[in-house]
């Protein structure tokens, strides 16, 4: 049985409290499975950031960076 990230149980446990932050790199690991893009899509929209942060702050940066290469 394969066991859940430290990032995925964060999610499902204790929504009521603040959301943990992860560094850009611990999101990059789990990127397919979070976001459902592949790594160089991740590195594209993460250009330039270094500051960790929580999931849904990432999911906004991946949204933001993929419409504007949509266009």
């Amino acid at each position: 049985m394969a066991t859940k990230s430290a990032a995925a149980k964060a999610v499902q446990e204790k929504p009521e409290q603040e959301a943990p932050k992860f560094s850009v790199e611990q999101l990059r690991k789990h990127c397919v499975r979070l976001f459902g893009i592949s790594s160089s899509t991740f590195d594209g929209a993460m250009y330039g950031k270094k500051e960790p942060m929580t999931i849904e702050e990432a999911k906004a940066i991946i949204k933001g960076w993929l419409g504007k290469e949509a266009k």
